[in-house]
């Protein structure tokens, strides 16, 4: 962002915006003459506030709760549902899918967000990319921002994996930039200082064993190119190894 803004002289010409095709038009827009906010965590850009005529929540993906906006008091990152006269009324021909998405009125984007107080919206991940550890509900977008705030990271990548104790658990690769080092223990002590402890990246990894089918899927095009260092990380273990993911 302080780069975009020092190439870009006019601090204007920067604007989000947030919608979907079942949306017809955006439901959120940057206001002209404010400058969107960011988060100080994961140094994402606020998308916009809701445009006149939309409604949103910010609910929790599993009971549909109501969450209250970032900094009153609880975490505000759930699922993003919209309400107007953008929102279609279905899918044609398709009753069960519309009724998945669309409930009384709202329609259920599948995205994961969080609000300020004021109304901008942040889009934090994907609902299906969700880790569920022992409860513990991990977006592995805002994994991934930290490791980018490491200068040798070059792309991330954060999956969940099966764990016979907690159910899922995040697993981290991590490439780097060609001609830069990181050493595992240097990303794992930035995850330290601004990950909670249940975020932490805990699976150990075996040089000599394949990724398995779930991380062959999510991992290469983000994470693994060949010649660069990938880290599979624990907290207490990890290791480095070239070539990319076999």
């Amino acid at each position: 962002m302080d780069h975009v803004l020092a190439v870009v002289p006019s601090t204007r010409v920067l604007r989000g915006a947030y919608g979907m095709t079942e949306t017809t038009s955006p439901p959120h827009l940057g206001p002209p003459g404010l400058d969107a906010p960011v988060d100080p965590d994961s140094g994402a850009l606020a998308v916009g506030v809701p445009v006149p005529g939309c409604r949103v929540r910010i609910v929790d993906p599993e009971d549909g709760r109501d969450l209250r906006p970032c900094g009153a008091g609880e975490i505000g990152a759930g699922e993003i549902v919209v309400s107007g006269p953008m929102v279609v009324r279905g899918y044609w021909q398709l009753r069960e899918e519309s009724a998945h998405a669309i409930r009384r009125g709202w329609l259920h984007t599948g995205d994961i967000g969080k609000e300020t107080e004021d109304g901008w919206l942040f889009v934090v991940d994907r609902l299906k990319d969700m880790i569920n550890a022992g409860g513990h509900k991990i977006f592995p977008r805002d994994v991934e921002d930290v490791f980018y705030q490491q200068p040798a990271a070059r792309e991330a990548c954060v999956v969940g994996v099966p764990d016979e104790y907690r159910g899922e658990t995040v697993e981290a690769f991590v490439s780097l930039v060609p001609d830069t080092s990181a050493t595992p223990e240097e990303l794992i002590d930035l995850c330290r200082v601004r990950m909670a402890v249940h975020e932490l990246p805990a699976q150990g990894g075996d040089p000599g064993r394949a990724a398995p089918e779930r991380e062959r899927q999510a991992a290469p095009a983000r994470a693994a190119r060949p010649g660069s260092a990938v880290m599979r990380a624990h907290p207490r273990r990890a290791l480095v190894r070239t070539g990319g993911v076999r």
